[in-house]
């Protein structure tokens, strides 16, 4: 990761968004942007719930308070890709919860509490069907929320 860190730091004047490769590499300057510039999905599509994990304990390592209101500001990106099937992704989903809840507790629970269960039923049986990394996600979730497969399917 140095030469990526050395080139992002000669440039930290110049940046004013970051995704969550550049988190990890530049905690120090991901603390000063303003939350809202930093963005936890790359683009508007794709969304690694690993690469977040790790991008929030390199900010919390460095800035707890900046991680966790980096966190409140994605929550409309997190609280919709929460809502959805959950691809390739869905197996790293409970490293996030981790993360979450040892920034602060309930964090992760806030988060689901946005989620419209009625409209992503059909995405969690879709990915529990499917048995991927999906499933995985979708158990984490169920659990959270303190519902069974059964009940979610009815």
């Amino acid at each position: 990761m140095e030469p990526a860190r050395s080139l992002l730091q000669r440039h930290a004047d110049q940046i004013d968004q970051i995704a969550p490769w550049g988190i990890r590499v530049i905690p120090e300057i991901t603390a000063r942007l303003p939350p809202d510039r930093v963005h936890l999905a790359y683009g508007s599509i794709s969304f690694h719930w690993g690469d977040c994990a790790e991008a929030l304990r390199a900010l919390a390592a460095f800035d707890k308070a900046a991680a966790i209101a980096v966190v409140q500001a994605n929550r409309s990106t997190l609280v919709g890709a929460l809502g959805h099937t959950f691809e390739y992704s869905g197996r790293w989903l409970p490293e996030f919860v981790t993360e979450l809840d040892s920034l602060e507790p309930n964090l992760f629970d806030s988060l689901l509490s946005g989620v419209d269960v009625r409209a992503a039923a059909p995405h969690w049986i879709q990915s529990l069907d499917d048995q991927d990394d999906g499933a995985i996600a979708v158990g984490v979730v169920l659990s959270r929320l303190g519902i069974t497969e059964d009940h979610l399917r009815a």
